[in-house]
């Protein structure tokens, strides 16, 4: 309990509320680090950032059992011939009682058709004392049927996604629905050829289902076949939106868990979807959805790539500057539109230092120290006395010492230049 807050607001965008007792690791102009509590920060404090957030990343297997554990009873589960016969086995001679057991009064009409109810499936899978992950590779299909009585069960058999390149397929068609998806129905609209071309992929690839194009007044409309039972999956499964979808979307919980490798695959096709490159200058992403803007630099920091956030009037779009950023990006992200893609290269050749993160509070005349201390003649290659005028020097400086000056060790200041960014405190509120 703490009768105030401290709200502490940086210069990247990120704000955090914190009793004052809280501590952040900041760095000094020395080149130290310590801990300092909230409300004892000053405006112009750097505070530290990991430059890489490494996460715990479930395997196949958890995704897939977590895919099944969100499946509703409006959806039917067909199953491969051998687990149905192991069904059968356990069942057989005690079909009605089982049923009545697993609150399936047609377990028996069930069984004879292969096709199982989601709960119930699950609670096959427990009497059988089968890992969900390794009985979703004996899925052959899943198809929307409601359970509401008159209820038509036209909607489409669709497969599920099985192997890495299948999830990673799911995850880019996730991530382009959430930029340019319709809400409810999950079609896609669009005008690039090649964004066009990689969704009905997708769609092939993750789900066996290909897709139609009709142009729509201001863009194509590419529709896919998997009718409602697409369209329930991805709402049921990664929180697609039914209604609205601009302002309610966050970063489904599914995708989060994923490996990295699904990550970035969503990551990219969200910037296909509504990145950009400003002006030649910076590459960006912006939507309306308050609460997902605030989760993509989470994603993104993953891959070593940090973004801040945009000026008050572009408070919802999120940029990404620097050299080593744009570079991470590009490497392990990117765009598959070529033209987007083309753009964040010849973005990457002109990069320089990031302003929000690189600057650190170490001045110019901690170099004249180092080089009067060790009686250097600075490198031909890199006269760091250029240098020794700035009142803030960037890492990019500090990482080029141990080469230029090998007498001098610093490991607190080498730890920080390698692995940490720095962003400076801007606002302070007492609440």
């Amino acid at each position: 309990r703490a009768d105030r807050l401290i709200h502490v607001h940086t210069k990247a965008g990120y704000s955090v509320k914190c009793t004052p007792e809280h501590k952040f690791l900041v760095t000094t102009g020395a080149g130290d680090v310590s801990y300092v509590e909230a409300e004892r920060l000053r405006l112009g404090d750097h505070l530290l950032l990991p430059q890489r957030v490494d996460v715990v990343q479930s395997g196949l297997d958890r995704i897939k059992s977590e895919i099944l554990s969100r499946l509703s009873d409006d959806f039917l589960v067909k199953v491969s011939p051998s687990l149905n016969d192991r069904i059968a086995s356990f069942s057989r001679g005690n079909r009605e009682a089982i049923g009545e057991r697993l609150g399936d009064t047609q377990f028996l009409f069930h069984v004879w058709k292969g096709c199982y109810r989601s709960s119930i499936f699950r609670k096959v899978l427990t009497a059988l004392d089968l890992p969900a992950g390794e009985a979703y590779d004996e899925i052959e299909g899943i198809k929307f049927a409601s359970k509401k009585r008159r209820a038509t069960h036209r909607s489409p058999w669709i497969r599920l996604p099985k192997s890495k390149q299948a999830f990673e397929a799911l995850a880019y068609l996730v991530g382009l629905l959430y930029g340019d998806g319709v809400a409810r129905s999950a079609h896609l609209a669009n005008t690039s050829d090649d964004i066009m071309a990689v969704f009905s992929g997708c769609l092939l690839a993750a789900f066996g289902i290909g897709a139609t194009k009709a142009w729509r007044r201001t863009s194509y409309i590419v529709s896919h076949k998997g009718g409602k039972s697409l369209a329930r999956f991805l709402t049921e499964v990664f929180e697609y939106p039914t209604s609205d979808k601009t302002r309610s979307m966050r970063v489904p919980e599914v995708v989060s868990l994923m490996p990295d490798d699904f990550v970035a695959a969503f990551l990219r096709g969200f910037f296909d979807a509504e990145g950009f490159i400003q002006d030649g200058k910076n590459i960006g992403v912006g939507c309306e959805s308050k609460q997902l803007m605030k989760q993509v630099p989470m994603l993104l920091q993953r891959f070593g790539c940090l973004a801040y956030f945009g000026k008050k009037s572009h408070s919802r779009e999120v940029y990404i500057s620097g050299k080593q950023y744009v570079s991470a990006f590009v490497r392990h992200i990117g765009f598959r539109d070529r033209e987007k893609m083309l753009a964040a290269k010849r973005r990457l050749r002109v990069s320089e230092t990031n302003r929000i993160f690189d600057l650190t509070p170490i001045p110019g005349s901690f170099l004249r120290s180092i080089r009067k201390s060790n009686h250097v003649i600075w490198d031909e290659q890199f006269q760091l006395t250029s240098f020794e005028p700035y009142s803030r020097l960037s890492r990019y400086v500090l990482e080029r010492i141990p080469s230029v000056v090998p007498e001098y060790r610093n490991q607190t200041l080498e730890n920080i230049v390698k692995n940490f960014a720095m962003v400076q405190v801007t606002g302070l509120e007492s609440i």
